[in-house]
């Protein structure tokens, strides 16, 4: 009822090409077919319909002028609320980089103790456990660890395990490492 009154009403106006494309079922075939529309109840008209063009491009949308004021207002907002971290997949490429600390080399040369190791790449994480780290001093998380002996022990802090880096995530010498293991397994025993 609702389609004929519009029909009817744009008859009415002279827009009956307009009511027939409107008529027009969704599933017409892109061929050129006539058709007839009811302009007014007395008189037909046929009238061909044309393919449907192809859709335009969507233009790139704009932000709303009280957003770009607030970016405006706030340079650095964007930096500040854009994602912490990405989603590395197996086989595709990935932009993530994995930062280095950088640890004063003492001046000899030689390596340093382990003690300074550990209050300059250690203490980030097993001061209070992050990440999964054993606490430095804990006795029953370094138990199961000491037992499966140092060189175990040096070769997960040297080439990392788990969620560890590599020499501790800092530029450290193999000796050095080693030394800093010893120091918390001195800790914990």
């Amino acid at each position: 009822m609702k389609k004929l009154v519009m029909l009817a009403s744009f008859g009415l106006c002279g827009l009956s090409a307009f009511a027939a494309v409107q008529a027009q079922p969704e599933t017409a075939t892109a061929t050129t077919t006539p058709v007839m529309a009811a302009a007014t109840p007395a008189t037909t008209t046929p009238v061909p319909v044309a393919a449907k063009p192809a859709p335009a491009a969507k233009p790139i949308p704009q932000d709303p002028p009280h957003v770009q004021r607030i970016v405006a207002l706030y340079p650095d907002l964007i930096k500040r609320i854009a994602p912490y971290g990405n989603v590395c997949v197996q086989g595709r490429p990935c932009s993530v980089s994995v930062p280095v600390v950088a640890v004063a080399a003492p001046a000899g040369g030689e390596p340093r103790s382990g003690e300074a190791v550990y209050q300059a790449a250690c203490t980030t994480c097993h001061a209070g456990g992050l990440l999964g780290a054993p606490m430095t001093g804990n006795k029953a998380a370094w138990a199961p660890r000491i037992a499966k002996g140092k060189e175990t022990l040096y070769s997960h802090a040297i080439n990392g395990f788990n969620a560890m880096p590599a020499q501790g995530g800092a530029e450290l010498s193999d000796q050095e490492v080693k030394n800093g293991v010893d120091y918390l397994v001195s800790k914990a025993q």
